[in-house]
């Protein structure tokens, strides 16, 4: 049995499913009163405009990590067998150019082709999300041992500004490069360290807010933080389930205390918004704002929306795999992301078909020497059409 003074919370949600946060934010309109200020009824339109437009943001965030999911498990089940078969095939090729690399019988300019193909063939795979040999890797570092001995000085504060602390070249270039486990040994604690302290810096920007907010009131402004904490101990209080008997009800508004402390911890205004109206949508009561804070509400709400939309954008464009089985695949109906799926298959076979060939014929010197003018006949027509087009 709910507590005497907050029998009218939750009493009649008993065996009910509570509305989501979401779902009271889109019904939501602070209507502006006749007669009242047009500034302030601009206020209200934006206030609602943003807050909605948060509440579909946050909807969108909360389904792409289940897009990602059914996009890798159909691209898995239609597209995965042929793609390994084609790194297979790409791997075959690289170690019968790698045969070639080490053989008398191409001249140094060949020997330098051969290894910019397998550079190009290495990174192609690395870039669909496979490994390979770690004996390879001596192909990239011919660039970098190049780099550095053409200019030390520059190459070693190249190296420094990469990994965030001073790190001697001959520890990850050449003959004398050390293990990973001795590199961890000899520079994981500066790392560590490095990583911590810039762990540190992001925790401290994102309290800076507070900060800003803190300093309205130096100028006489209303401060948004303090009427925040004031918010949250208010519903804090109607909605804690310390006092509650009743099972059901308590779970409820367990679940609610939970969302109200991430709100608390996040300074997440639009998630305060929506459990205030969540609480007194259940008691039946009228959505009141103060007013005198529906300026900073917006300010605060649009800053909020600009970070969501860029936390989609992070996610659809630059999330590695994902993001790319995103932008080449999905869509609104199922039936066409597995038609598209379906067509970079055929691709991929059609693809792997040639590298099968290809490698055959590359298996003798004859026909190593044949690629090469080919490709270096492929590479000088591009080079031409950019300096037609340039100059």
């Amino acid at each position: 049995m709910a507590s005497n003074t907050q029998t009218s919370l939750f009493d009649t949600y008993e065996n009910v499913q509570l509305p989501s946060s979401t779902d009271i934010i889109k019904s939501l309109n602070i209507k502006a009163k006749p007669g009242e200020d047009p500034g302030l009824s601009k206020l209200k339109h934006n206030f609602n405009h943003r807050l909605k437009g948060i509440a579909k943001l946050k909807d969108e965030i909360e389904k792409l990590p289940k897009v990602f999911a059914m996009l890798n498990e159909n691209f898995s089940k239609i597209v995965k067998p042929t793609e390994e078969s084609l790194v297979k095939s790409k791997l075959e090729l690289i170690e019968t150019m790698d045969s070639a690399f080490n053989k008398k019988s191409f001249s140094e300019s060949q020997r330098e082709y051969i290894r910019s193909l397998m550079l190009r063939e290495l990174n192609s795979i690395s870039e669909m999300g496979y490994e390979y040999d770690e004996k390879y890797e001596k192909y990239f570092e011919m660039d970098m041992l190049e780099m550095s001995e053409g200019s030390t000085e520059f190459f070693q504060e190249m190296v420094n500004d990469m990994m965030g602390i001073d790190v001697d070249i001959e520890d990850i270039l050449g003959e004398k490069k050390l293990s990973p486990e001795a590199f961890e040994e000899k520079y994981g604690k500066e790392i560590n360290e490095k990583a911590k302290a810039f762990k540190e810096e992001q925790e401290n920007q994102k309290q800076q807010p507070k900060s800003r907010q803190t300093a309205t009131k130096e100028l006489g402004e209303p401060d948004l933080n303090l009427h925040f904490m004031k918010t949250y101990k208010n519903i804090a209080k109607r909605i804690h389930p310390d006092l509650e008997q009743n099972a059901t009800i308590r779970k409820e508004k367990e679940k609610l205390m939970q969302e109200l402390a991430s709100a608390k911890d996040d300074l997440d205004l639009f998630q305060l918004i929506s459990i205030k109206l969540k609480v007194e949508q259940i008691e039946n009561k009228e959505v009141v704002l103060d007013e005198a804070y529906l300026k900073l509400y917006a300010e605060r709400l649009l800053e909020q929306k600009k970070n969501l939309e860029t936390d989609i954008f992070v996610m659809k464009k630059q999330s590695g795999r994902n993001s790319w089985l995103y932008q080449n695949f999905h869509a609104q109906h199922a039936t066409t992301t597995r038609k598209r799926l379906e067509a970079f298959q055929k691709e991929l076979l059609s693809e792997n078909d040639y590298y099968k060939e290809l490698n055959k014929s590359l298996k003798t010197v004859k026909g190593m020497k044949e690629h090469i003018r080919a490709e270096r006949k492929v590479d000088d027509s591009m080079f031409q059409d950019i300096f037609d087009v340039n100059y």
